[in-house]
């Protein structure tokens, strides 16, 4: 976790990855960078990772999305994938 000033306290920054089901959009914070085993990383405020997943558009005859995120803390090896992938 990487802490930044903000206001005169520190706020905690906070790496997941999350996985994406039929009908979903990443959240707000999603870098659009996917790891090798097909993971979205998220970059944010540690605590803010959302609970609920939006659903892009669909019709009333489509079946019904998940609306929750398969998501975890990034290990460090994922932080690593991610930062060599950024880097170039």
């Amino acid at each position: 976790m990487l802490e930044k000033e903000y206001g005169g306290y520190e706020i905690a920054n906070q790496y997941r990855v999350f996985y994406l089901a039929p009908g979903q959009i990443p959240p707000p914070g999603s870098t659009g960078i996917a790891l090798a085993d097909g993971g979205i990383v998220w970059n944010g405020e540690s605590g803010t990772f959302p609970d609920i997943a939006d659903l892009g558009t669909h019709l009333d005859s489509d079946p019904t999305f998940d609306t929750t995120f398969t998501h975890s803390l990034a290990t460090q090896g994922e932080i690593d994938e991610y930062n060599a992938t950024i880097s170039g």
